[in-house]
């Protein structure tokens, strides 16, 4: 057990993804590798970084690397719950409180001592938390590292003077303690993952600044795992609450994050709820349309970028729509020139900048494996002040110009805010198709925020669609200062929590009371789309509010009009 927790822990063990096919690993001895089992197509697998081929997507897949994530609020209350119909919900004649439903966090932990996490005796809501960032005690079964805390282990600590001695777990950032403290429905049963921060190689990998707080996918990954299986042991319905985001991937929710969320809920193991993102007006994409009455072979463009002082690294991600291809070269603000590589050209390249000390990666992959898309990586080291240029040649392929033409282009994205500072970004953005992935998942729950004073939707907000078209986000929910239980918080990962909330009144309702045996997530969609509340001056769906802001006893009514309503 010992040597598997040190191999899952170290530094010098990578971890990767293996989805649905054979690899380079196959030939590693049981010695050299280890796997957990997530689903029948999908494993982590952790390896001793001497024994495999240097870290680049032309030694590995694109999905093989794990992704890194990062918390969706923004930098500094009951009226939330009620513009968003649940306290009337949780009122006679139904009393929907969430009783009898677990909601799965997977964040940065919570401060369980507090009273809003304990019944009027004083005892614990809080089922169990999973903290893999403590090693000293006992690891969930089948999960090797971090420590387990029981229902029963968290009451003995807060019947000590000293619970920190029993309980070794805290929230230092908050955010989990914030989105479970929302208690949007108040009476649910809580369970806790606390994400151990990504290993260093990944942060160096993807050129993420130090002082960002990260999480990887693998991470996220055991979470979601997790809690399926407590809610199996505890015979409750779960509702996993997701306040993480990231900007990589295209933004269609073709990611292995994205399809493990679709795998669940298909199964009917669970409903999702994911933040939908706060990159509305952060500048972190770039769109580049091809018009599809263009007759030239080739179509060029030129993405200019603000790069401060601050960001010493950073990345870019460009996709393209397949099956079209495109080249990049790169300008620093000095004017010096990355040699292009060509278009149809896969690999991994490196270029050094004599007199800057600069390090340019660029990596070319061609048909990525679960999107099939283009994908281009640049990663800047050490990287200079000022304006940064890289010049687009995308093939055009005129065969193409009468299918989406809507969406036919290529896609930049800059990390998610969290991740670089607010100087970095594109001189000439475009603030549609920011939502962050997991929210692209075509089974979840995604939800953006609004202002409750105003009524609009929130500046910071993201907004859908996803990059080909498909509708997202679902709902949206208040997100801006909302009263939480350490103070005053913004982003979408509080509207997260709120609709997390009012799915686990419908749960109680569906499930526990049987009213709706087996629980299916389109059903549930079907609800709260015809319950949310809409302007008649704005056509929906549209890329801010989806199908509208959340109204959960108007989904209720709803539900009274097409159902025996008991």
């Amino acid at each position: 057990m010992q040597d598997i927790k040190n191999l899952i822990l170290s530094e010098d063990a990578y971890d990767f993804l293996i989805y649905r096919q054979n690899t380079i690993f196959d030939t590693l001895t049981e010695e050299e590798r280890f796997e957990i089992t997530i689903t029948n197509d999908l494993k982590v697998i952790y390896i001793n970084n001497q024994n495999i081929p240097l870290l680049n997507y032309e030694n590995y897949d694109y999905t093989q690397i794990p992704q890194i994530f990062t918390t969706l609020s923004m930098p500094p209350d009951p009226e939330a719950l009620l513009y968003s119909g649940i306290t009337a919900l949780s009122d006679s004649p139904l009393s929907l409180t969430g009783r009898g439903v677990l909601i799965g966090y997977v964040d940065t932990g919570i401060q369980y001592e507090r009273a809003a996490f304990r019944f009027p005796d004083g005892s614990t809501r809080i089922a169990a938390i999973w903290d893999q960032s403590v090693q000293s005690g006992t690891p969930p079964d089948g999960f090797y590292y971090g420590s387990e805390y029981t229902r029963e282990q968290i009451n003995l600590a807060l019947q000590s003077d000293t619970p920190g001695k029993i309980v070794m777990h805290t929230d230092f950032s908050r955010h989990g303690t914030d989105m479970a403290g929302v208690l949007a429905a108040k009476d649910a049963t809580i369970a806790m993952v606390k994400l151990k921060e990504a290993k260093q190689y990944l942060r160096e990998f993807y050129a993420v600044s130090k002082d960002a707080l990260i999480y990887e996918e693998t991470d996220i990954m055991l979470g979601m795992k997790y809690l399926v299986e407590l809610s199996v042991k505890l015979s409750m319905p779960l509702v996993i609450v997701l306040g993480l985001g990231t900007n990589m991937g295209n933004h269609t929710g073709k990611t292995l994050l994205s399809g493990l969320i679709d795998a669940y809920v298909s199964a009917g193991s669970c409903a999702v709820v994911v933040a939908g993102g706060n990159e509305g007006s952060a500048r972190h994409h770039y769109f580049q349309k091809i018009d599809s009455a263009e007759e030239e072979p080739f179509v060029k463009d030129t993405i200019e970028i603000n790069v401060a002082k601050e960001d010493s690294q950073f990345m870019v991600e460009l996709w393209g729509n397949r099956p079209e291809l495109f080249s990049i070269s790169v300008r620093t603000p000095f004017q010096e020139i990355v040699t292009p590589a060509l278009i149809k050209q896969q690999g991994s390249f490196t270029y050094e900048l004599l007199f800057h000390n600069t390090v340019i990666y660029v990596d070319y992959v061609v048909g990525e494996p679960v999107s099939g898309g283009q994908l281009v990586m640049l990663r800047v080291k050490n990287a200079i002040e000022g304006i940064w240029e890289i010049d687009i040649v995308t093939e055009n392929l005129n065969v193409l110009k009468e299918a989406r033409s809507d969406i036919r282009g290529l896609h930049a994205w800059l990390p998610v805010t969290g991740m670089i500072s607010e100087g970095t970004y594109f001189l000439k953005p475009e603030p549609d198709v920011t939502l962050c992935e997991p929210a692209c998942s075509r089974q979840c729950l995604a939800v953006t925020a609004y202002n409750m004073q105003t009524g609009g939707t929130a500046i910071f907000s993201s907004r859908g669609f996803n990059a080909d078209g498909a509708i997202k986000p679902d709902l949206c929910a208040p997100g801006v200062n909302i009263k939480t239980e350490t103070g005053i918080r913004s982003g979408s990962s509080m509207s997260a929590a709120i609709l997390g909330g009012g799915v686990a009144q419908y749960l109680e309702w569906a499930i526990v009371r049987k009213n709706e045996i087996p629980f299916r997530m389109p059903r549930l969609k079907y609800y709260l789309y015809r319950g949310a509340q809409r302007n008649n001056s704005l056509n929906y769906p549209n890329q801010k509010e989806g199908y509208g802001k959340l109204n959960m006893m108007d989904a209720f009514e709803q539900i009274a009009g097409t159902t025996r309503f008991p």
